[in-house]
């Protein structure tokens, strides 16, 4: 007995892209806002570091406080806190911290 005939199909497959996702980040905004009291108080005309400002704000846009770690990318640097205080990033006790300047 002899086989019979072999059927062959051809399929032709169109294949889409997938679709392409965008992720866009945007950074915290900062306002310093100069008050009447700190310009009596013979603050600096242009530090963003007048009394009830914060120049440098956490992650989540937040004042730093006295005690709180600092960032790598804050150390050394100065601020002030959310009630007007100046705060520094400094190394002590093994920890970059955030302390009264």
């Amino acid at each position: 007995m002899q086989p019979g005939p072999t059927v062959t199909k051809t399929v032709k497959v169109k294949v889409e892209p997938a679709p392409t996702v965008t992720v866009t980040r945007t950074a915290p905004t900062v306002t310093v806002t100069r008050t009447a009291a700190a310009q009596a108080a013979g603050a600096d005309s242009g530090s963003a570091d007048s009394a009830g400002t914060c120049s440098i704000v956490s992650s989540s846009g937040n004042c730093y406080s006295a005690g709180q770690y600092c960032r790598n990318s804050d150390h050394g640097a100065v601020t002030t806190t959310a009630g007007g205080s100046t705060i520094k990033c400094v190394y002590r006790s093994n920890a970059w911290r955030w302390s009264y300047a």
